[in-house]
């Protein structure tokens, strides 16, 4: 089993300004909008069911498991709430913002998000037909999880698990977490992936070390048996820590919602940007100008009350080649997080 390591910063391809492409569910708890939620729930997983019905019609797929970053928050309402005429309504998703780069570049590859990343929902994806062999699966979580880092782990290892197949790359991350500053409430401890450390016997260091830890095992730890495909690790904390802190001082651009735990429209981009390189598909995108040209038209919404972002500035792409921090590992290999880490430049060539 090949085990790397996937560490990007700068921008995507397709990343205007900021440099990154893209964006994350609602919960009805009164019986009169059962059908509304149920209608809801197709339209945010209508590409997932899709690819289950008639999988062919569908090439590689970048198949998404996680809460509601990756179906889409970005614009502050779940993506499959966003109506066509928002003036952001490319980028109300990753999976919107990536697809709309692959189109934009006659690639056949497309994103498409499948649920939560639980054990048994990704089993049901596998069995119904949606991951074949050459597809990468992206797992994600920046939920309120209550437990320690032992039933963290535990739970990354049953995702991790279950979505190893032959030939397919499975993809886990670290997570962000600003909740210790937010502008708006909504923070708890149990969203906090750096910012809460454990220190009992059975429970011990971070939720991101327990993600981490489930990440670089290399046999099943019960069976001792090899999982299939491959597996990549991303390091979004550090990724998205780098980011918003470049963002502030280049451009006075925020990259986080005011409650610390969402991404705004380059926070998504940024995550996006990611993905797409995980999936080995950055290289392809070159033609932005549309996409620039959007951000351009809304550039005020982007600017996120930033006195000094101008057009010129949202317009100037990074050469997409760029790919510094990049490097790989073997199985037995030992996580290093970054050192002497350059800052992101955006909008430098």
């Amino acid at each position: 089993m090949v085990l790397y390591v996937v560490r990007m910063k700068h921008t995507i391809i397709l990343f205007v300004l900021l440099g990154a492409i893209l964006i994350p569910v609602w919960f009805v708890a009164e019986i009169r909008y059962a059908d509304e939620a149920s209608a809801s729930t197709e339209v945010m997983l209508e590409m997932c069911n899709a690819a289950k019905s008639n999988r062919d019609q569908f090439g590689k797929l970048v198949i998404l498991f996680g809460d509601s970053i990756p179906r889409g928050f970005g614009l502050k309402v779940f993506a499959d709430e966003v109506t066509s005429d928002h003036p952001l309504y490319k980028f109300r998703s990753i999976s919107s913002t990536a697809n709309w780069a692959l189109e934009l570049n006659d690639r056949p590859e497309r994103f498409v998000y499948c649920g939560g990343m639980d054990e048994q929902n990704i089993k049901n994806v596998v069995a119904a037909g949606v991951i074949r062999s050459g597809d990468v699966v992206v797992l994600e979580d920046a939920g309120d999880f209550a437990g320690g880092t032992a039933a963290y782990y535990s739970f990354w290892w049953k995702a991790r698990k279950a979505a190893s197949l032959p030939d397919v790359t499975v993809v886990l991350q670290s997570m962000f977490d600003y909740c210790d500053r937010p502008t708006d409430g909504g923070c708890v401890d149990a969203n906090k992936y750096d910012l809460v450390r454990f220190a009992s016997a059975s429970d011990a260091g971070s939720r991101n070390d327990a993600i981490r830890s489930a990440a670089f095992a290399t046999i099943n730890p019960v069976s001792g048996s090899a999982l299939s495909g491959s597996t990549a690790f991303i390091d979004m904390n550090w990724v998205m820590d780098t980011w918003k802190n470049s963002a502030l001082a280049i451009d006075g651009v925020p990259v986080i919602l005011g409650d610390g735990i969402y991404p705004n429209v380059w926070g998504q981009m940024k995550m996006t940007q990611q993905y797409l390189a995980a999936a080995n598909l950055r290289q392809y995108l070159t033609d932005t100008q549309e996409i620039e040209e959007y951000v351009v038209a809304n550039l005020s919404a982007l600017s996120y009350g930033s006195t000094t972002f101008t057009a010129s500035r949202a317009r100037v792409r990074q050469n997409p080649s760029r790919q510094l921090g990049v490097h790989g590992i073997t199985c037995q290999g030992k996580y290093t997080p970054h050192q002497n880490a350059l800052p992101e430049r955006f909008g430098v060539i």
